[in-house]
């Protein structure tokens, strides 16, 4: 019995090294072989009791028109294909329940609503909540970051966004910009 402890021992450490390491190993591909988009954002600055200060951003391009009803659900996976428009943003080509087949760029995301209009023929609206909504940074900065993404959102010659990369259905947040400066320069 006393020889399985050391080796039972050794196990344990090592699967609870390898958990994590694969998490941040996944999150680490995405950075280096995903491709960059840009998400116009709007933001606002929420606080968590356990998750301290964050910046929770509203994307521009979160919603997605069409004229079928395509039997979705609110609050279901769906997979989001992305493309950039000529603003070098990311809008959004299509969303379906499958992995997109060709080498486009798609991530998972889940349907926050599903809106329609009447008329001669039945429009639908989908609006999408993406996984990268929230921005967690130190506690201190978030409110003075957060006061300048809302001054610059009243500015229409400058841009606020963030730089996600993206492969295979996952999506990674690189940084955010405001007035052509990352977050982490203010």
């Amino acid at each position: 019995m006393k020889k399985l402890i050391l080796p039972l021992f050794i196990l344990l450490v090592l699967v609870q090294c390898l958990v994590p390491g694969e998490m941040i190993w996944k999150k680490e591909k995405v950075l280096l072989k995903g491709k960059e988009f840009k998400f116009e954002t709007e933001p606002v600055d929420p606080i968590h009791p356990f998750r301290g200060r964050y910046l929770s951003l509203n994307f521009v391009s979160d919603e997605f028109n069409f004229d079928s009803a395509l039997n979705l659900q609110t609050g279901e996976e769906v997979y989001v294909e992305l493309k950039e428009n000529k603003q070098g943003f990311a809008e959004i080509r299509n969303i379906s329940r499958t992995a997109p087949t060709s080498n486009s760029h798609y991530i998972t995301g889940s349907l926050s609503s599903i809106t329609s209009t009447g008329g001669d023929t039945i429009r639908y609206t989908a609006y999408i909540e993406y996984p990268f909504e929230e921005y967690y940074m130190e506690e201190f900065k978030a409110p003075k970051v957060e006061e300048i993404f809302r001054s610059v959102g009243r500015d229409s010659l400058h841009s606020t966004y963030a730089v996600v990369k993206v492969l295979n259905g996952d999506a990674v947040m690189k940084d955010l910009i405001i007035k052509n400066r990352s977050i982490n320069n203010y």
